[in-house]
């Protein structure tokens, strides 16, 4: 699997003076402690600067979320019919190759719906009074979640299962060497903002020493590519396959990392 690292060097730096202060994050074990390198008391200047790498990698997981849901007149109605409705959804599925150790049920969900059809009392003039009982409906959906080993057949997948009654659906692309990447991703933006501040010090004419500490900036690691679909937006083709569009695709995904460090100027 190719996979291209990008680091990205922030301008962004600080020089800052301590009087035998310690690091606050987390710090380097190597060599002497701070205070007895630098002396006590002796005013340490330091330099900080940051660094953030994006690695791109072509995804070999996808995530497919879909939904069936009915309304009906009844609670066990509108459970019966979406249970239908998820059993089919659920064939179709393994008719388009989808192994069943993949598919698994989500979340299920029964929401009363209140609403007013206009039947109740009015007014001479034939205007509704407001003042009719109340009309209920019920939902009834199930969520079926898709975890893809093969990605090549994600467009079918979801196409079968629109057909056969899901009404929303997305597919999410990923990697299984997730760990791995967030791993090398670290290390690449750890050397990014090192060799940021060696660039730095050269210009400034100083010369730097260890680093005093370094921290991971919050953010976003996994970053997967999404296509997303909803049933009555996705037309037929004349053959009976559905028709997703030229978005649909998997591409590269993102793995970000940040970092910041501190670093002695001697």
């Amino acid at each position: 699997m190719a996979v291209g690292g990008v680091a990205a060097l922030f301008a962004a730096a600080s020089f800052t003076n301590q009087a035998g202060a310690a690091p606050t994050s987390s710090t380097a074990t190597s060599g002497a402690p701070v205070s007895s390198a630098i002396g006590a008391g002796t005013a340490a200047r330091t330099v900080s600067v940051s660094g953030k790498v994006t690695l791109r990698v072509v995804p070999d997981r996808a995530t497919i979320r879909l939904q069936t849901s009915s309304t009906q007149k009844t609670p066990s109605d509108a459970r019966n019919k979406n249970a239908t409705t998820t059993t089919k959804v659920i064939k179709a599925l393994r008719e388009a190759g989808v192994p069943a150790s993949q598919i698994s049920p989500g979340l299920f969900q029964l929401t009363r719906n209140i609403y007013d059809d206009g039947t109740g009392l009015r007014n001479s003039d034939g205007r509704y009074t407001g003042d009719g009982i109340p009309k209920m409906s019920f939902t009834a959906s199930t969520e079926i979640v898709i975890s893809l080993t093969n990605i090549g057949i994600a467009s079918d997948a979801l196409g079968a299962a629109f057909l056969a009654g899901a009404s929303e659906g997305n597919v999410e692309f990923g990697t299984s060497r997730l760990r791995e990447l967030r791993d090398e991703a670290r290390k690449k933006a750890i050397v990014a903002a090192r060799e940021k501040a060696q660039l730095m010090a050269t210009a400034a004419g100083i010369s730097l020493g260890r680093v005093l500490s370094f921290g991971e900036v919050t953010g976003s690691w996994h970053s997967p590519s999404t296509s997303n679909a909803v049933q009555n937006v996705v037309p037929a083709t004349d053959n009976g396959t559905l028709a997703l569009g030229d978005s649909f695709g998997s591409g590269p995904i993102s793995i970000d990392a940040e970092v910041e460090i501190e670093v002695l100027v001697t």
